[in-house]
């Protein structure tokens, strides 16, 4: 009578022409849901870090560029310092002081004035 019950047995779902049962259906929503958010947070994640690369990249490149720039810009300085200190040289003032009318001294006196002041002749 066992072995007729047993195979009789069938389960009530199925019996009364049903979809699976609600709990097996929450229990194989919250695996699809669990996985779902899974590779959600893994694609966010993914698309966070190639965000920030990209955005590494182009600082860099753009540092690179700054860094150039500012080489060109210490060279330009450099070349006008050396400029500026060829201009100062005692031959290029003396070049300038004949070109503007002046004469050189050959003889210079010196007298000793007791009050301190200087009279032009």
């Amino acid at each position: 009578m066992t072995r007729t019950f047993a195979l009789t047995m069938s389960r009530p779902h199925e019996t009364l022409h049903l979809p699976m049962p609600v709990g097996r259906k929450l229990s194989e929503a919250g695996k699809t849901a669990w996985s779902i958010l899974i590779l959600g947070a893994t694609l966010g994640c993914f698309g966070v870090y190639i965000f920030q690369v990209n955005a590494a990249a182009s600082r860099g490149f753009h540092l690179r560029v700054l860094e150039k720039r500012l080489e060109a810009l210490q060279e330009h300085v450099s070349m006008l310092e050396n400029q500026a200190a060829q201009a100062q040289t005692l031959r290029s003032l003396e070049g300038k002081v004949k070109a503007l009318g002046y004469v050189p001294v050959d003889h210079m006196e010196f007298l000793d004035a007791p009050t301190g002041y200087a009279v032009a002749k």
